[in-house]
């Protein structure tokens, strides 16, 4: 399912990814395509947002079902239900707290600016280092504040009840370290998908370099580049299909581990009971 999204994703946002094929084949030189890259990119934004619940319902099927097998030790299903219909209401309330953390930059953005306007040029180095600690401070603040609230999917699946707030009692002493484990599960996932770029990049300079035949500045349509790749190698190909389909299973494998300290925390708390069959999912 997740394959056939991003196939999708990538024919609506074809003039994109064209743009950047050309500027692959001129060599790397960007500033030669800019105007066509701004010309398209509102335009395949546009679309692409048309495409947007569908990647909503997706990362909710997904969601659910890994919360489900880990609070209630069930087997891995997508499906429409109840639980959905709940984690999706916490999914929009995770919105609100998103906007209302952008509308909290706002301040932060006006002390800097207030500071460079009173220093003036001289005082540029501290408007510097004033931006980096405040910047990092948010950044810090918005990591723990949703380190809390992380638990707010896998308290609603294990109350078959919308539980958001409730969230900030289960993760009490434990915000850093959850914090602690999407930084390590960032980390490795950043690895895998560099060694994956890579296969990709080398597989795929075997078609960049066929020839090309169409005018300077002219585009080149999905079906001419469905083409290119007939014409590219077995072995290119293989190795970037490979490389897309092992791509998209580990971003589901790390979807998965992401949620994982936060289930664990609603599965130690205290005030719950629990389930006699979850104990196998975090042996």
């Amino acid at each position: 399912m997740t394959l056939i999204l991003q196939a999708v994703s990538i024919w609506l946002q074809w003039p994109i990814y064209e743009i950047y094929l050309r500027i692959l084949r001129d060599g790397g030189e960007f500033s030669r395509h800019i105007s066509d890259l701004e010309a398209v990119s509102m335009r395949s934004n546009i679309t692409g947002l048309l495409f947007a619940p569908i990647g909503l319902l997706s990362w909710l099927m997904f969601e659910t079902a890994s919360q489900r097998r880990y609070m209630r030790a069930e087997g891995f299903g997508l499906r429409i239900g109840a639980d959905e219909g709940r984690v999706l209401i916490v999914g929009l309330m995770w919105m609100a707290m998103y906007i209302a953390a952008y509308i909290a930059l706002i301040p932060v953005i006006i002390i800097v600016v207030v500071v460079a306007a009173i220093g003036g040029q001289s005082a540029l180095p501290v408007v510097i280092a004033l931006g980096i600690v405040l910047g990092l401070a948010y950044i810090l603040a918005l990591l723990w504040f949703s380190a809390r609230f992380s638990a707010a999917s896998a308290l609603t699946i294990r109350d078959r009840q919308i539980r958001f707030f409730e969230s900030w009692a289960v993760t009490r002493n434990k915000g850093w370290t959850i914090v602690g484990t999407w930084l390590v599960a960032f980390a490795a996932l950043a690895f895998v998908f560099a060694v994956l770029l890579s296969l990709v990049v080398l597989a795929g300079a075997s078609f960049v370099d066929l020839d090309w035949r169409q005018e300077e500045g002219g585009a080149m349509g999905f079906s001419q580049f469905l083409l290119l790749l007939y014409r590219a190698s077995l072995g290119a190909l293989l190795a970037i299909g490979i490389a897309g389909s092992a791509a998209t299973l580990v971003q589901g494998i790390f979807q998965h581990i992401f949620g994982g300290a936060a289930a664990l925390a609603a599965r130690s708390d205290p005030n719950w009971l629990g389930e006699s069959e979850i104990s196998s999912t975090f042996s």
